[in-house]
């Protein structure tokens, strides 16, 4: 199934501390109750930064997020009291000896899968080539490995991530129009022709501070409603 947002459409998810045991009282709660979410995606794209709202529900300072998110033990953090337990896995698909083997565990094993890539370098006329090659190169190694798993009760989101850089490239409203055009049919596209599962992509997010992290898990959060009604 195909869903394409942008930035400007989402519906909010309340889901403050104080209230996440009324959700867990609706059949939407208890349907989120111990699955599993699992977070992957290209080297820089904020999977550390997701993972650490998640669990924390605050965005670390840049000096906490230094180390690479597989260095760190994500297992047993749930999201607030859901029981989403948070798995994270770096790629270093840049390197032709790369084997996935951390992010086939993750799709293996997990309900929820969360792909981040950093949004503003398709912008970038130097680097949108080849970051759409190697975005394209992930996703058919992950539908690959999605169609070996014969579930059909997972969702793989893709976050279009860095939304607030795009301001800084100069665009006019024209060429960001006409780029970002081509982009959405371009994904939309690599992902019509890969997934069978369950899949959306959501443009423009940014975790540059914890109300825009917010926004993006209300985004999340929507999605998976949708999913497990």
């Amino acid at each position: 199934m195909e869903n394409v947002l942008t930035a400007w459409i989402w519906i909010p998810i309340i889901v403050a501390a104080s209230l996440v045991g009324s959700l867990l009282l609706t059949d939407f709660g208890k349907k989120l109750k111990d699955k599993k979410l699992g977070i992957i995606g290209l080297a820089g794209s904020g999977k550390t930064t997701l993972a650490e709202y998640l669990a924390n529900d605050s965005i670390p300072l840049p000096e906490e997020i230094k180390q690479t998110v597989f260095e760190k033990n994500y297992d047993g953090k749930t999201f607030g009291d859901l029981g989403i337990k948070i798995a994270v896995t770096d790629s270093k698909s840049n390197s032709t000896k790369y084997d996935y083997s951390q992010e086939k565990e993750l799709l293996l094993n997990c309900d929820i899968i969360l792909y981040l890539f950093d949004m503003s370098k398709l912008f970038i006329a130097t680097e949108k080539d080849g970051y759409f090659k190697r975005i394209s190169k992930e996703i058919r190694v992950y539908q690959q490995e999605l169609k070996q798993t014969e579930s059909k009760e997972k969702i793989f989101i893709a976050l279009g991530t860095h939304a607030d850089k795009i301001d800084d490239l100069g665009l006019t409203q024209n060429e960001f129009d006409s780029q970002f055009a081509t982009i959405r049919e371009n994904l939309k596209k690599l992902f019509e022709n890969n997934f069978d599962c369950d899949w959306h992509i959501l443009f423009f997010n940014s975790l540059v501070d914890n109300e825009q992290a917010e926004k993006m898990v209300n985004k999340i959060f929507e999605k998976l409603r949708d999913f497990f009604k």
